[in-house]
């Protein structure tokens, strides 16, 4: 959790311009199609699960490409949610 943190918060500050940048309606267009995915997904039922092995590589990747969303939309959801979604599934179905 700590490199999904860190990952994220510096990739947020580096990708900040972004967000002022001229390529903001682009950012719109894809916060919204990231938005419309995880609905699809929310609603089709379909459970994802991460196996404690990856955590330590998909978490400062994860945290990276939030920091990335962040960066350019304003939006801290998307992917980390559903990457803690995930690991939650696998732990409170591992009980």
């Amino acid at each position: 959790m700590a490199w999904l943190l860190v990952t994220s918060s510096v990739v947020t500050y580096a990708a900040a311009g972004l967000l002022t940048g001229a390529g903001t309606s682009s950012a719109g267009a894809a916060l919204g199609v990231a938005l419309l995915a995880y609905a699809i997904l929310g609603l089709s039922g379909l459970t994802v699960s991460v196996p404690p092995r990856l955590e330590p590589v998909l978490s400062p990747m994860i945290g990276a490409l939030t920091g990335l969303a962040a960066g350019v939309t304003g939006v801290f959801v998307l992917p980390a949610v559903p990457y803690l979604q995930a690991l939650t599934c696998l732990r409170l179905s591992a009980r």
